[in-house]
């Protein structure tokens, strides 16, 4: 018999789909402090599992978020905790189990990465900042999460279960994606917690090309006035 989750596992998994249905909704956290009648400090508590959630509160939050409240809760019949979320297909890139990735830290420092995605779960894991390409094991650390596609853009958000705060959230567009133009963009935490945003490329083989990705990863005014403008990089 498996055996309960424990308090921590509990708040846990929920504060990460709270956290999921904010983004999904452009919402910020003051704005769903305000919607749920509660203190901004309250939001960050509820979704990094710092807290428990009473059950009108909950009611409030999945209101907010226009969700069932239910959909908050465990599948204990599958005895997992982890992220499901439904999903329209997924664009053909995705359907390759490995992608690598490439993104700039700063201007100068290229972090290389490695998403795994399973198409039929839309679950991803993301195993960040690779020192050789050639050693499977030799990445810092990892972030397991969800891969989202709805209406004109696919997202992959995936959280840090060791650091509070800290994730990665990438957006593509379908039309891109279909071009063959595998460029989104990606939000993220600095280690002191400042937030930033980046261009982000994936490939199904890893990439050789510096000066390709020089070009394909420069960060214009155009990319973050898109990121506002849909506000899916809202923090």
């Amino acid at each position: 018999m498996r055996m309960a989750m424990d308090d921590r596992e509990f708040y846990g998994a929920l504060g990460e789909k709270i956290r999921y249905y904010r983004k999904r909704r452009g919402m910020t956290q003051q704005e769903l402090a305000e919607q749920i009648n509660r203190t901004l400090a309250c939001v960050p508590k509820y979704e990094h599992g710092g807290v428990a959630i009473d059950a009108y509160t909950l009611y409030m939050i999945a209101r907010a978020l226009e969700v069932e409240p239910k959909i908050f809760l465990p599948d204990r019949s599958a005895g997992d905790t982890a992220i499901h979320f439904s999903s329209e297909a997924l664009p053909a890139l995705f359907r390759h189990r490995r992608l690598w990735g490439y993104n700039y830290k700063n201007h100068k420092t290229l972090s290389i990465s490695c998403l795994e995605v399973d198409p039929d779960t839309f679950r991803a894991t993301f195993y960040i900042d690779y020192a050789d390409v050639k050693r499977p094991n030799s990445y810092k650390y990892v972030m397991p999460g969800a891969i989202q596609s709805e209406g004109t853009t696919v997202k992959v958000y995936c959280i840090n279960p060791v650091i509070p705060g800290d994730f990665m959230l990438l957006l593509f567009t379908h039309v891109d994606l279909t071009l063959g133009r595998n460029v989104g963009l990606c939000a993220s935490l600095t280690m002191s917690y400042r937030y930033r945003v980046m261009k982000f490329y994936l490939s199904p083989t890893p990439v050789q090309d510096r000066e390709f990705l020089d070009q394909v990863l420069m960060f214009t005014k155009e990319d973050l006035t898109y990121a506002r403008k849909y506000r899916s990089m809202v923090f």
